[in-house]
C-alpha cells in the first residue's frame, strides 16, 4: 500500500496540532495556524525583527507497506532582499517564539533540488507508526533585516519529499 501524508501545523502553548494545512502557511508576527490575506496584514513582522516559528510535521495517515523515513525538504534557492528563512528539525516540539529560533537554524536558500535538506532522516516502520503516525518537527522562521523592504514577502514554495518500502 502506499502511505498518505499530510502537512500539519502546530502551534499554542501547550504545542498542538491545529490540523493539515489547507493552501500554505503565514510567516508572521503572531503564533497562529491560520493562511489568508487578512491574517497576514493583521500580523505583519516589523521590518528587522522575526517571525513567529511555524512548527510543522508530517502526519501519515495511511500506512506504509513496511516504512517510512528519509524526509526531505528543498526550494528554488532565492529569497527576497533583507531576509532569510532559516529551518531546523527536533523531535520536541516546543512553544514558538518571535525570538531568533535556536532550532531553524540552516537558511533555506542551500536547500535547493541538487542539495535537499534534511527534515528527518529516520525510518519508521509499522510497529514504530502505531505508536506516533508523526514525522520530526519541521521549524521555518523568516528573519528580517533593516534593509528588507516593507510589504508582502515573496511566496515561497517549500517542496517536500520521502521515501517509503
Amino acid at each position: 500500500m502506499v502511505a498518505v501524508v499530510s502537512i500539519h501545523v502546530w502551534n499554542g502553548d501547550p504545542l498542538a496540532d491545529s490540523g493539515a494545512i489547507a493552501g500554505g502557511i503565514d510567516l508572521i508576527s503572531a503564533d497562529n495556524a491560520n493562511y489568508d490575506a487578512s491574517n497576514r496584514a493583521s500580523h505583519p513582522i516589523t521590518i528587522g525583527q522575526n517571525s513567529f516559528e511555524k512548527w510543522l510535521r508530517a502526519h501519515i495517515t495511511s500506512d506504509p507497506d513496511n516504512w517510512i523515513g528519509h524526509f526531505k525538504i528543498w526550494g528554488d534557492g532565492g529569497v527576497d532582499t533583507g531576509t532569510t528563512l532559516r529551518y531546523g528539525s527536533t523531535g520536541t516540539g516546543a512553544e514558538p517564539t518571535s525570538s531568533a529560533s535556536t532550532v531553524a537554524v540552516t537558511d533555506f536558500t542551500t536547500a535547493v533540488s541538487g542539495s535537499k535538506g534534511n527534515w528527518d532522516a529516520a525510518v519508521r516502520d509499522l510497529a514504530s507508526l502505531a505508536v506516533s503516525p508523526y514525522s520530526d518537527f519541521l521549524v521555518l522562521q523568516l528573519q528580517t533585516s533593516v534593509a528588507a523592504s516593507p510589504g508582502d514577502w515573496t511566496t515561497e514554495t517549500i517542496n517536500y519529499e520521502y521515501q517509503e518500502g
